[in-house]
């Protein structure tokens, strides 16, 4: 079938569809409302013959008189129920009694029993109102309830007989008058007479198609087949375009199309040419068939693979295989591509040489005009320096971790190993300088305490390092219970008291006269204020005062260590807390220690939930403050 037709038949089918479903709308329109009509007709003649019934029914209970059996009304009622069931093939009349009539019945024998049949007769008694009901096999059930004190049982003789005997009240239901219809012939008409709307109907939609067809081809379909033509033959660069003869009907707008067509293809041309010199200066192009078989290949995937693009065109793309991915990768690679879906993701491929090399990669199915996958475009990106970066990296962190791991195990042998001989060792010159003292030489007492003070300061480095890489492995755990933070200070400054003696300062503590409590580790808390004491004195001008204080502040108690000293330099502040940093203004490092003080008290203060910071200001001095949560009430 040429293109001509098939668009012609489209738009074709198109309209026709349009008038199919208008008349598929009509037909179920029409459907709908002759099958109600139907349903209305069949209820109204329902309803007529129990109305007749109920009118009959009424004379006869009027003039039933005493004896039931001679009655001549009665009987002529009886007739006309006897009449009607005859003469209404499709109907089947009778009446029903509520339950308090049926068990009068029973109660005093009567041989005419007449229960509700049904569930349509049963809820018409409970309801009070006329049900009506279409049943499967095209059956219409309607039935009419007679309520005490209205229209049939509205005389009050009726009231009489049945409130006296059966104790029916005015509003009950007695009972009722039910019929049956079938109405399979009248639907059966309509079904017949429907189905010859619905032949008579697709045989007009036949020919209404078939003629737009005919005209659509003949009169639309040609200049817009040649139209299509030249688009596809600009797309392919075809220069050799055949413009149909402009003395021919109707073709003048067709020569127009074209002529803009010979423009727009040579402007095409030169675009496309520029585009593709720009992607082959920074992409790796390639073009292959729903197969996978290479037909493009630009230069640069010549340079990267190490192939020609003689040896690359015709051949699968497995021959860049690395076989460094799973086969789950290439699954859902094509799975992605071959659903007609972009993929994009990151490719390890082997050269020529046996070299690997990465690429980043976007595949793109391409589809014809029938939406079926033809070929697939992959422009690519090498990034084979940016994974050697990436592995790198990834090695230098891994020898990182491994060097910091056999640092944190050097620092904990070393400490260890260290920290038990100077014990000893000062043990030892506690010992001898215990002697000194007793035979008067006091150049021996005076190598002793310098032994000793040097052994302490040993000691106290191998713990700070000790602490400093519990803190930096994230090891640092203790215990910690309410303390009265007044007291512990006040113990902590006394035991401390040589610092000030041997830096020439005094301490001075202002203890509160209230309390103040903390959950806090006794040891870690003193470490603390240990540490700023020793600051404190040490950067102190000689004769300087080093205030104390604790204070209760917005639900913190707060311990403060103020000295009248250096003071830190502005540009020093944000360093303060980081390890193994010291400021020291001199070339002689006048003041000894770690740089790992404060670090390890800031860790320490905020394992116990609170809180280091300081105020200074430089040639004035400074003030450290401890800040933790308040513990009220704790005795």
């Amino acid at each position: 079938m040429s293109k001509r037709t098939r668009i012609g038949t489209k738009i074709s089918i198109f309209v026709s569809a349009v008038l199919g479903i208008s008349l598929l709308a009509g037909l179920g329109l029409f459907y709908v409302t002759e099958k109600s009509r139907l349903e209305l007709s069949v209820h109204d003649k329902a309803a007529r013959v129990l109305l007749a019934l109920e009118a009959g029914h009424t004379q006869a209970m009027k003039h039933r008189g005493d004896k039931e059996d001679n009655n001549p009304v009665l009987k002529a009622f009886n007739g006309s129920l006897e009449y009607l069931s005859k003469t209404q093939k499709q109907m089947n009349i009778w009446m029903i009694m509520a339950p308090k009539v049926v068990d009068y019945q029973v109660k005093f024998g009567f041989q005419e029993i007449e229960p509700p049949t049904d569930d349509v007769d049963q809820l018409a008694l409970e309801a009070g109102v006329p049900v009506g009901r279409f049943m499967p096999g095209n059956l219409y059930r309607y039935t009419v309830p007679v309520v005490m004190g209205q229209g049939p049982a509205e005389d009050p003789i009726c009231m009489t007989c049945h409130g006296k005997d059966m104790g029916i009240k005015a509003g009950e239901v007695i009972g009722g008058f039910s019929v049956a219809y079938n109405a399979s012939a009248e639907f059966g008409e309509f079904r017949t007479i429907f189905i010859e709307i619905v032949i008579y109907s697709i045989l007009l939609v036949v020919f209404v198609a078939g003629t737009l067809i005919f005209f659509v081809n003949k009169l639309v379909s040609r200049p817009i087949a040649d139209a299509a033509k030249t688009m596809h033959d600009v797309a392919f660069f075809d220069t050799e375009i055949q413009v149909p003869d402009p003395r021919q009907s109707d073709s003048l707008e067709i020569t127009e199309i074209l002529d803009a067509a010979r423009v727009f293809n040579q402007l095409a041309k030169s675009k496309v040419q520029s585009l593709r010199l720009a992607l082959d200066e920074h992409a790796i192009v390639s073009i292959a068939d729903v197969d996978g078989t290479i037909s493009f290949a630009n230069q640069k995937s010549a340079d990267i693979s190490g192939y020609s693009i003689a040896e690359l065109v015709g051949q699968n793309h497995r021959i860049l295989k690395s076989n460094q991915h799973l086969p789950e990768f290439f699954s859902q690679l094509w799975q992605t591509i071959s659903s007609g879906k972009t993929w994009h993701g990151e490719i390890k491929n082997r050269a020529k040489n046996g070299e690997y090399y990465w690429e980043a990669s976007t595949i793109v199915p391409f589809l014809n005009e029938r939406g079926q996958i033809f070929q697939y475009i992959a422009i690519c990106t090498d990034i084979t320096k940016t994974k050697k970066n990436e592995e790198e990296l990834r090695a230098s962190k891994k020898y990182a971790e491994e060097a910091n791991r056999a640092k944190s195990n050097f620092l904990a042998t070393m400490s260890h190993e260290l920290r038990t001989p100077l014990t000893s060792i000062k043990g030892a010159l506690g010992l001898m300088n215990s002697i000194a003292e007793t035979d008067g030489k006091a150049e021996n007492k005076e190598l002793f305490e310098i032994s000793m003070r040097n052994t302490d300061a040993m000691l106290l480095l191998i713990n700070e390092l000790l602490d400093y890489e519990k803190i930096s492995s994230g090891a640092l755990t203790f215990e910690a219970d309410i303390q009265d933070v007044c007291s512990l200070t006040a113990e902590t400054v006394n035991d401390n008291l040589g610092f000030a003696t041997t830096h020439s300062v005094t301490f001075s503590f202002a203890r509160p006269d209230y309390p103040a409590f903390a959950k806090i580790n006794k040891h870690r808390f003193e470490q603390v204020l240990r540490n700023l004491l020793s600051n404190a004195a040490k950067f102190s001008n000689p004769g300087g005062k080093v205030k104390i204080f604790v204070e209760n502040e917005n639900g913190k108690v707060v311990v403060g260590v103020s000295d009248t000293g250096l003071g830190i330099p502005d540009a020093f502040k944000p360093k303060i807390f980081e390890a193994f940093t010291q400021f020291d203004p001199s070339a002689t490092r006048k003041f000894s220690g770690t740089g790992l003080g404060l670090s390890i008290s800031k860790a320490l203060v905020e394992n116990m939930g609170g809180e280091l910071r300081f105020d200074s200001v430089e040639g004035v001095g400074s003030t450290f403050f401890v800040s933790l949560p308040h513990q009220p009430g704790a005795q």
